[in-house]
């Protein structure tokens, strides 16, 4: 189960940065390039910097900056637009601001 779970973030994480990307791209998978900023999570730091690091291999033109300071940073830099993807390992509350989730797994 543990593995399904890791697989599911993973791929989720992916999808995400890979959206982000496309979106930066104009939408042309030739041409990928530009910046993914990720901040948030600390849970899910690990598996985003695993992810960058692969990412940036097969998109050597993307940077991929990836960092952690807590769930309520992912939520606060996603709503501010500092980031493109903001990182939570909690569900958000009627006290969050109003953003587009992804579920990527779940504990």
């Amino acid at each position: 189960m543990l593995k399904k779970l890791k697989t599911v973030s993973i791929l989720g994480i992916l999808c995400t940065a890979v959206i982000a990307v496309l979106g930066m791209a104009g939408c042309s998978s030739d041409n990928l390039k530009g910046t993914i900023k990720e901040d948030g999570s600390t849970t899910v730091y690990p598996v985003a910097v695993k992810l960058s690091s692969g990412f940036s291999a097969l998109h050597p033109n993307v940077i991929v900056n990836t960092a952690q300071g807590g769930s309520g940073v992912g939520i606060t830099d996603a709503d501010a637009g500092t980031v493109d993807i903001g990182a939570s390992s909690r569900a958000l509350t009627s006290a969050d601001p109003a953003l587009h989730t992804y579920l990527i797994g779940h504990d």
